[in-house]
């Protein structure tokens, strides 16, 4: 027996109802985020900083690198191993250096867009297949995973550097940099996009009997590439696939391999890494951020 019109009418409606209103949820949810994101988080001390680049140094005013800000992007450099950008549209792009001495080894360039991940000038050319886009999904898929899937959240500059000390803030209102200690009292800095998403965060750790540094990328799955420097040691570096599992490069094949193991000896790492407090000053050398003892 066919079904009437009116039948069909009203179920049309309904179905349109339903989808209409996870839509108009989803859409006001996603302002709420953002708007939360833009807003104060705190009664931190926010600091204007003008288009310029941040010394960053070790006790004795050692020099560790810089905190270049403005023009739509911040730039952390700390010698002599990587440089990494954080933009304001919330792509992210990790440059790491190879030894003078390792012939046949350039720059490495990882650049996230999205949750893209496209690495340049890496040995393997298959990398693309780790982190290539997901195949489109069906509506029912869609569906499944609006009711059973835990939506992801972006990291928060207070989730990455609770204790802050001080944010960092462009002419324009981009609240750019968060400066403070980690929960366990390590330095840190936390670079955000416009939305106050976190994309780069830096800890200088604390072992005996030498600091290490970390640096995390990430996007809004969560982290993306991981990257420790001990003093003396290989770089590690590990990148996280759509699957969101640890993936490294193994030196003898030139082939990214899903492991949890990722010491690249032919890039640059540090000799040693300056002892405490870290320091960052501006170009008239004037103290912007020290970090506390512990």
């Amino acid at each position: 027996m066919a079904a009437s019109p009116k039948f069909v009418t009203t179920a049309t409606l309904v179905i349109c109802s339903a989808f209409a209103g996870a839509w108009i949820s989803n859409t006001l949810r996603s302002r709420d985020a953002q708007s939360a994101t833009t807003r104060p988080l705190d009664h931190t001390p926010e600091r204007v900083i003008p288009e310029q680049s941040l010394n960053i140094a070790g006790a004795g005013g050692k020099p560790i690198g810089s905190l270049d800000a403005g023009g739509g992007g911040t730039v952390l450099h700390l010698w002599p191993s990587f440089a990494v950008t954080a933009y304001s549209d919330g792509a992210t792009t990790l440059t790491l250096y190879a030894r003078e001495e390792q012939q046949g080894h350039g720059e490495m360039m990882i650049k996230l867009a999205g949750q893209e991940l496209i690495c340049i000038d890496c040995p393997d050319h298959l990398l693309w297949a780790i982190f290539r886009p997901l195949p489109a999904k069906s509506l029912r898929q869609y569906v499944h995973d609006w009711f059973y899937l835990p939506k992801p959240t972006p990291e928060k500059p207070d989730d990455v550097v609770p204790n802050a000390d001080v944010r960092l803030v462009d002419k324009r209102g981009w609240r750019f940099a968060t400066l403070g200690l980690t929960s366990s009292g390590d330095p840190a800095i936390a670079l955000t996009d416009i939305a106050g998403n976190v994309q780069v965060a830096w800890v200088q750790r604390r072992q005996f009997p030498e600091d290490w540094w970390e640096l995390a990328v990430f996007d809004s799955s969560g982290l993306r590439i991981s990257l420790e420097l001990h003093p003396g040691k290989p770089v590690n570096l590990l990148v996280y696939g759509h699957d969101l599992l640890p993936y490294s490069l193994d030196q003898k094949t030139g082939k990214w391999e899903q492991s949890g193991m990722g010491n690249i000896d032919w890039l640059k790492s540090v000799d040693s890494v300056p002892p405490r407090p870290v320091v960052i000053t501006d170009i008239r050398k004037q103290t912007v951020w020290k970090a506390p003892s512990p």
